[in-house]
């Protein structure tokens, strides 16, 4: 049983379409002006990115009620979790959609808690807080997808 399961969940983490794509294929694409095969946009990164910004700036300029309601509730149900399960790579986007929303909510949980116990309590810094985490996902995403990688320097023994 515990076997299925696994094989269930490599199945649904391993997508051909998902994975990194070669570097040649995509400076061969850029040069047409296309996407190589496999190549993921750079729009939802770069959309958490701006709407973390345009939130941010509703709330700190202090905007009407009524401008600022639905968008940073959108904001906080749902951003926050997108950004760090798309880092995943799960194979539906229904899926993603729903683990994105649960853990949007319970993120926002974590960090009032936290901000409770420091007592720091402010919802301009909660959602400040919120939109750092989301902003740090979607410079991860964004940075994977385009072949950066971060090279940890080897530890010395001292012996």
């Amino acid at each position: 049983m515990v076997e299925i399961a696994e094989r269930a969940v490599d199945r649904r983490l391993a997508r051909p379409d998902r994975e990194s794509v070669p570097p040649e294929a995509v400076r061969a694409a850029a040069a047409t002006g296309r996407r190589a095969a496999g190549q993921r946009l750079a729009r939802p990164p770069l959309l958490v990115l701006l709407s973390g910004a345009i939130v941010l700036g509703f709330v700190l300029f202090d905007a009407p009620a009524a401008v600022r309601a639905v968008p940073v509730l959108t904001y906080l149900a749902v951003v926050p979790g997108l950004a760090c399960v798309r880092l995943v790579r799960l194979r539906d986007r229904l899926t993603e959609l729903i683990v994105a929303v649960a853990l949007s909510l319970a993120l926002g949980i974590l960090v009032a808690e936290v901000l409770l116990q420091l007592g720091w309590w402010s919802p301009a810094w909660g959602l400040a807080v919120l939109v750092v985490i989301a902003s740090l996902a979607a410079s991860v995403e964004l940075g994977r997808d385009r072949g950066w990688t971060v090279r940890l320097p080897s530890p010395r023994r001292r012996w």
